[in-house]
């Protein structure tokens, strides 16, 4: 039990407050007043400390007290006196009861402390912990057992009930092999004849409670396990089984707590180290995960559950090889029907997924759809598709992932690809759909509202896009395209206040401060635009957007040569940026009148783009150029 807190008190009432005015003969009866009353108080709380006690509360004292001397070395009933007292308002008796808890759980700590050292000593010698085998620990158990077997065959030579705890115990063993074979219903029985022949043997109550676990029983689990522990504090089964108990009703640190307790007991519980992982894992406590696996791992080496979910660990850790190289253990050590190979060969392709390593992560993920075909498989094959710039069997890849299960990220990625390729009412439609799988994704309704944006829709626009900045008030992103829909409406005043919510939130947002110099631009605000794209080059110099930008209001402030600086670094940064190319064939043309460069750059934007927006001002261009 965890320690509660002492609180400070006081036993008689306070004293009233001394003022330090100058005395009158006047005050002198309000003083007399205030002492008696004083003292009447003091008299009042100490009758409530003793006669005032109502029958109920006496009893529960009683029912404490005699819990204590039943149970002297458990801190918990201690606890629960002073608790009561401090309801009545006896605080000495609550903070002494409280004082004696305290002296009890530390006498307990030290207790466990000394008697795992002394079980290591015993079994280690004088060798570190990692350097016992397992063979070594099994044996140490095996002697301990042997010894408890003979130290009962004598007693039942002895006495009659030496001979009943001998029958009891070879109808728990009975018991022990019934449930073995899954016939727990034979073995309940079993341990009942053995309880009435023996109600001190902890191992029916350990049973009694791994049966009851397997029953969903976590209420009689709970209680047999403590029973088992009353009687044998260190029995590491039953430490165990109130550890599933607890994980089981969602107390989680009371589960770990007790599998740590049969850890102590016994380093070679496999399924309190495994179990312990898995509670560590879910926490969020990865390295710790890890260490709790591969102590399990020590116990059964080719265990395919410890290793899979080693890898797990090791992939929540950025191990990504050492992750490939359990997964693989664990394909390696089971059967080809066994569940965890597909499982593995997935988590595989996820993690050379995000090592970039596409075609390892493509080959993983072909293995595991030759076991199952599963959505969520298609979609890893179809992002690595993407990566390799293989659009079409991305695109191949996620719609397959819908015919099996519709789910989101297949509709998102899918509409980003049709949306990046202008295929915007067939993009709007994944988005949609998307968003019906995940009615709280801001993502989606952020590129249904670019969609709209593409298609000329400002009021659908804006709809969806305050539909996403309510869903996610924090989303730079939102709030930039919002604001975008507003600048084109000419609201610039409304754009700025958005923009600058979208920075407050993420202040290096580039895509926000490039909308802020847009905004400042089309309001022909071209200082504020120039000083604000320039703060965003700041940020991040390899963004071509915001060179473009700020290209854009050298062309237009007259500044030409500047623009032709900053257009020089946007090709470089994106040699296929067909504006920038298009704004390099305006200015050799209209500017510079240099037709060679101005013939170079408009045929460029054509070949890096043949379904240009401006296809057909460029081609005039292009035309007049060649006369």
């Amino acid at each position: 039990m965890s320690a509660k807190k002492k609180t400070t008190s006081f036993t008689t009432v306070p004293p009233p407050p001394v003022y330090n005015e100058k005395k009158t003969s006047s005050k002198v009866p309000i003083i007399v007043a205030l002492v008696i009353a004083a003292i009447i108080g003091i008299l009042v709380v100490k009758a409530c400390g003793c006669s005032g006690i109502s029958d109920a509360d006496k009893k529960m004292i009683e029912f404490y007290k005699d819990r204590i001397k039943r149970y002297p070395t458990d801190p918990k009933h201690h606890y629960d006196l002073s608790d009561l007292y401090r309801k009545i308002g006896m605080l000495k008796e609550s903070n002494d009861e409280y004082d004696a808890a305290e002296r009890l759980k530390r006498d307990s700590d030290d207790k466990d402390r000394r008697r795992e050292e002394d079980k290591l000593r015993k079994l280690l010698g004088n060798r570190p912990p990692d350097s016992v085998d397992n063979n070594t620990r099994t044996r140490y158990e095996d002697e301990k057992e042997k010894e408890r077997k003979r130290k009962l065959e004598e007693e039942a030579k002895k006495n009659e009930a030496g001979k009943r705890k001998l029958a009891a115990q070879k109808l728990v063993e009975e018991a022990r092999s019934l449930i073995d074979k899954g016939k727990r219903d034979e073995a309940r029985k079993k341990l009942n004849e053995a309880q009435k022949l023996d109600d001190r043997n902890p191992s029916v109550y350990t049973l009694l409670g791994e049966l009851d676990l397997a029953a969903g029983d976590f209420d009689s689990a709970g209680k047999n396990s403590k029973k088992a522990l009353e009687i044998d504090p260190d029995n590491a089964d039953a430490h165990y089984n109130l550890g599933e108990v607890n994980r089981n009703l969602g107390f989680d640190d009371d589960a770990v707590n007790e599998y740590k307790k049969a850890l102590i007991t016994n380093p070679n519980h496999f399924d309190a180290l495994f179990k312990l992982g898995n509670m560590y894992y879910r926490k969020g406590m990865y390295a710790k995960a890890a260490e709790a696996y591969t102590g399990a791992l020590r116990i059964k080496p080719k265990h395919v559950g410890a290793l899979y979910n080693l890898g797990n660990a090791y992939n929540k850790l950025g191990r990504s090889g050492d992750a490939i190289a359990s997964y693989q253990k664990s394909v390696d050590n089971s059967a080809k029907s066994d569940p965890v190979v597909f499982l593995a060969y997935k988590q595989m392709g996820s993690v050379y997924y995000n090592a970039g390593n596409f075609d390892d992560a493509l080959s993983a993920s072909r293995k595991a759809l030759a076991i199952k075909e599963a959505a969520d498989v298609h979609v890893i094959i179809g992002t690595c598709y993407e990566a390799q710039k293989k659009i079409e069997d991305a695109k191949a890849s996620y719609k397959r992932s819908i015919d099996i299960k519709a789910n989101f990220d297949a509709y998102y990625y899918l509409g980003r690809l049709l949306y990046n390729d202008r295929h915007y009412e067939n993009a709007l439609s994944s988005f949609a759909n998307a968003a019906k799988m995940n009615p709280k994704s801001s993502e989606a309704l952020l590129m249904q509202g670019r969609t709209y944006l593409k298609m000329g829709d400002r009021d659908k626009a804006k709809g969806v896009l305050e539909q996403a900045v309510s869903i996610a008030p924090d989303s730079a992103g939102a709030y930039t395209e919002l604001a975008d829909v507003y600048r084109r409406e000419d609201n610039y005043t409304k754009a700025i206040e958005v923009v600058k919510t979208a920075l407050k939130y993420q202040p290096d947002s580039l895509p926000a401060h490039n909308a802020l110099g847009l905004i400042y631009i089309d309001s022909k605000d071209y200082d504020n635009a120039a000083s604000t794209l320039k703060n965003a080059i700041a940020i991040n110099p390899a963004y071509a957007d915001t060179h473009f930008n700020l290209a854009t209001v050298y062309y237009k402030t007259k500044a030409y040569n500047d623009a032709l600086d900053e257009l020089t670094r946007v090709v470089k940064i994106n040699p296929r940026y067909a504006e920038a190319y298009e704004m390099l064939g305006a200015i050799y043309f209209d500017v510079k009148s240099d037709k060679v460069k101005a013939l170079e750059y408009y045929e460029k934007v054509l070949e890096v783009e043949p379904n240009y927006r401006n296809k057909a001002a460029v081609q005039k261009n292009i035309g007049q150029l060649k006369q």
